[in-house]
């Protein structure tokens, strides 16, 4: 019993080290409908692409993407080749709320020769430095940026802590709102930070797609990659819901999988401190077995994310490796 209110204690101690922040809610409730769907089928004309959510926010094509096989038998997406194809969405009062959520299913490709970031989504406010409203980003070392900036509040930029393995899908999804700015990558959170204040829109800019304007500026910033199942909701999703996209096509063939994903190391700026991604810990179980099970799950989703020093993790494998030797030769005991 002493052992077991120990290991108890040990899991606490762990999750306040790592854990501390914001988290974001994992709720699992309904999914709502979004109010920009592109499943990108139907595009045969190369002129635009139909919103399939029915809120007739179809974008006008510019250049010449191709439009390839995406994820399933059925998928379709579009290839972006990094110079001048693009999606234009005619300015909607729907795409411009207090709060929103962008999720798309991407494909970095390795033969990538981009020397800029890539927008993925972009929304321009009235500002002219730092004026993304909101924006959603792949940059050179295949790690995701979501930018806010307002002329009210600042500027916000979240990097994701783990890059994109070139030639798989991933699911990537930017949420903000009330509960700050998060990124989140294959269903998991990868970066998080406070929001100083709502969006604040720019009602006579259209929303980009594979492409940026920076007001007065040339458009830049086009987007070399394959783009599949984008949608957006004017209200900012939980990391629960944002899991459950995920998982709709997580056991695809080409789809990255978190648990065996692990992609190369990219600086991170952030320094070790506080972690802000992961999920809200559930009370552990009072199952030893099942807590060095959680305690495991932490440690690899640590060595994958970056959230804490190498040796830190090391010497928390080693202690659960012996906690866990220790465990059954006290459970073996007791009988």
């Amino acid at each position: 019993m002493k052992r077991s209110t120990n290991l108890l204690f040990f899991a606490f101690l762990c999750i306040a080290a790592l854990a501390g922040g914001a988290q974001p809610p994992v709720a699992d409730i309904p999914i709502p409908a979004p109010v920009l769907q592109y499943d990108f089928s139907g595009c045969g004309n190369r002129n635009f692409v139909r919103d399939s959510g029915g809120r007739r926010n179809d974008g006008r094509l510019g250049g010449n993407p191709e439009f390839v096989a995406g994820i399933g038998k059925k998928g379709r997406a579009v290839r972006l080749d990094g110079r001048d194809d693009c999606i234009r969405v005619p300015r909607s009062a729907s795409l411009e709320p207090d709060a929103i959520t962008v999720a798309v299913w991407i494909r970095a490709r390795a033969g990538s020769n981009a020397e800029e970031p890539g927008a993925i989504v972009f929304k321009r406010n009235t500002s002219y430095h730092d004026n993304e409203d909101y924006a959603l980003e792949l940059f050179t070392d295949h790690t995701l940026h979501a930018n806010f900036s307002s002329p009210r509040g600042g500027h916000r930029r979240v990097v994701s802590s783990v890059a994109l393995a070139p030639d798989l899908w991933h699911h990537a999804a930017m949420v903000l709102g009330p509960k700050g700015a998060w990124l989140y990558l294959d269903g998991v959170p990868v970066g998080g930070d406070a929001l100083p204040c709502t969006l604040e829109h720019c009602a006579e800019t259209d929303l980009l797609i594979g492409f940026r304007d920076h007001a007065a500026l040339p458009l830049s910033c086009y987007g070399d990659f394959d783009l599949a199942d984008l949608r957006i909701w004017p209200e900012a999703l939980d990391g629960g819901q944002v899991a459950r996209l995920y998982r709709e096509k997580a056991r695809c063939p080409g789809v990255a999988r978190p648990e065996c994903n692990v992609p190369p190391a990219v600086p991170s700026p952030r320094s070790v401190g506080p972690s802000r991604i992961f999920p809200a810990w559930q009370n552990p179980s009072q199952d030893g077995e099942r807590i060095l099970s959680e305690l495991r799950e932490l440690v690899l989703q640590g060595r994958r994310d970056r959230a804490a020093s190498p040796e830190y993790l090391d010497a928390l494998q080693r202690l659960i490796e012996r906690h866990s030797a220790d465990g059954h030769r006290g459970t073996d005991a007791g009988r």
